[in-house]
């Protein structure tokens, strides 16, 4: 942390912190209730704030240099001490990971359940694989791109590939008609068009 404002109590100068795409305020009733995703009080007029999206309200950044953190106190995660030499893994904390952890959070995907899961992307690869820390017994995801693919077997998902044919049809025959038992949709921003073209 390189400066403080006046209001900020609990962090100081120096301290390493790790930050969340999302910006909450911490008080309001949704942030009360565990809904800081769709805090009330960073963006009159829409339930939820983010750095670097024009419709999430007016944060610039999250993937820069420096960061102007509103409510530093509630959105800054102090980290301990050994933050400085273990930087690169404490960043895994700030975006992609906590957020496929949380889809599978949200989807109940637990032990005793089977969690068959439906993901695309990195936030995809991160949910499947929070799906079976957490001991989901099979671990589906749905993709097109080869990298991505093969990237889910290595996680120890299986692996279906919805350019050549139906997922819905494919989950069904992998399941002997039972289908998913939960799901998490985890593409963000589409990665390619229907063709299979990548955008930039």
């Amino acid at each position: 942390m390189l400066e403080v404002g006046d209001a900020v109590e609990r962090i100081k100068v120096g301290d390493w912190v790790c930050l969340p795409f999302n910006i909450s305020c911490g008080f309001c009733k949704n942030c009360n209730r565990g809904l800081t995703g769709f805090c009330l009080s960073v963006n009159p007029g829409t339930a939820g704030g983010a750095y670097g999206y024009a419709g999430m309200g007016p944060y610039s950044g999250g993937q820069a240099e420096y960061l102007r953190v509103p409510y530093g106190d509630f959105n800054c995660l102090r980290l301990p001490p050994d933050a400085e030499e273990k930087q690169t893994d404490y960043v895994m904390l700030a975006d992609i990971f906590p957020t496929g952890y949380h889809a599978t959070e949200l989807a109940g995907s637990t032990t005793r359940r089977v969690g068959r899961d439906l993901r695309r992307r990195a936030r995809g690869a991160h949910a499947a694989y929070s799906a079976i820390l957490r001991g989901a017994s099979h671990v589906m995801v749905v993709d097109r791109l080869s990298d991505r693919l093969r990237l889910a077997e290595r996680l120890g998902a299986t692996a279906i590939d919805d350019s050549k044919g139906s997922p819905v049809d494919q989950i069904l025959a992998l399941t002997r008609g039972e289908g998913a038992d939960k799901g998490c949709e985890c593409v963000g921003y589409q990665a390619h068009d229907l063709r299979g073209n990548v955008r930039i």
